[in-house]
């Protein structure tokens, strides 16, 4: 029975092994990429991105990088577009 659990796992993990991944088409972006799409420094970028300043800008964490959605960013900046 062990056995045959074992052997159904392994199976499943050639075949996911197998699989082909495909890049997502709108891959995110590093604190440099937005520092330059905001023209802001990447020290402007990481404060907004944690919390410690406002506006937040939203961030993905992963460990100690920090990552960002293209269309969360442009939201970002509509959002802080000002009517004169």
């Amino acid at each position: 029975m062990i056995r045959s659990q074992a052997r159904s796992i392994l199976q499943g993990s050639e075949l996911s092994a197998s699989a082909t991944i495909r890049p997502h088409p709108d891959p995110l972006l590093d604190v440099l990429e937005v520092a330059r799409m905001l023209n802001m420094s990447e020290a402007w970028v990481r404060q907004h991105s944690n919390g410690l300043r406002r506006p937040s800008i939203p961030s993905i964490k992963f460990g100690k990088s920090v990552r960002f959605r293209r269309e969360s960013v442009l939201a970002f900046i509509e959002s802080m577009e000002r009517a004169s």
